[in-house]
């Protein structure tokens, strides 16, 4: 269930915001006008990685811009427009993400004019991730993994328990905070309810680097890398 709440709340945000912008039915020809986010995102479940890149595009008003008689690259692959969701995105297998590796987005206007903006995914992902299960709420709780940085505040852990797997309002945060990434954590037993928190729950970690885009763009854009890790845990006293 926890899988799916994000991407939910992602879909319904774009939704509610944004509209077509009026400049994607005209050649633009300076970026000034363009607000830029950039995204590259690796998850980790339990069976299985995935990967996504994409690009948001936003005139100042946050309506969504696609480039008339241009293009956005990643690494010299042009991505797609989606229509529907109103951002450019990269298919699965075209542009592969991996730790430690420099991402380059292009934006071409029709005139021929390009604006850079680069970043560096986080150097490490998790590797083997250890953990009891089920996790008993009245002991504490070891999670370690294999591959960390060793940086300080580099890390975000969430914890999640769900009390009714059939409502998304019935999953609630117990726990949520930035961490030394030092490859093992403790969830202390004075995290959980006993009388509340038992059943399904998850955990998540999340790494993120973070830089401005190029500055021909609107202030505001920026790339961002997220590597997300999602687990699913029973809780028992």
């Amino acid at each position: 269930m926890k899988r799916m709440i994000m991407p939910l709340a992602a879909i319904c945000v774009l939704l509610i915001k944004c509209a077509d912008s009026p400049l994607s039915d005209i050649e633009i020809t300076s970026f000034d006008v363009i607000e830029a986010e950039f995204h590259v995102l690796k998850t980790f479940l339990t069976s299985s990685t995935g990967h996504s890149i994409s690009a948001y595009l936003w005139d100042k008003n946050h309506n969504a811009i696609r480039i008339k008689n241009g293009t956005v690259k990643v690494n010299g692959v042009e991505l797609a427009y989606n229509s529907f969701f109103k951002y450019y995105n990269s298919p699965l297998t075209d542009v592969p993400v991996s730790k430690n590796s420099l991402y380059t987005f292009v934006i071409t206007l029709p005139n021929g004019d390009t604006c850079v903006s680069q970043i560096t995914t986080p150097s490490a992902e998790f590797g083997t991730v250890s953990y009891p299960n089920p996790v008993h709420i009245l002991q504490d709780t070891a999670i370690s993994w294999s591959d960390f940085s060793g940086q300080v505040n580099a890390l975000m852990i969430e914890l999640f328990v769900d009390s009714d797997a059939d409502t998304i309002s019935a999953i609630e945060m117990v726990f949520s905070r930035t961490i030394n990434d030092s490859g093992r954590f403790a969830l202390t037993h004075d995290l959980f309810n006993p009388t509340r928190h038992t059943g399904n729950g998850s955990f998540k970690l999340t790494r993120t680097t973070g830089a401005q885009a190029s500055g021909k763009l609107r202030g505001g854009s920026v790339v961002v890398t997220n590597f997300e890790l999602f687990r699913n845990i029973t809780l028992a006293q």
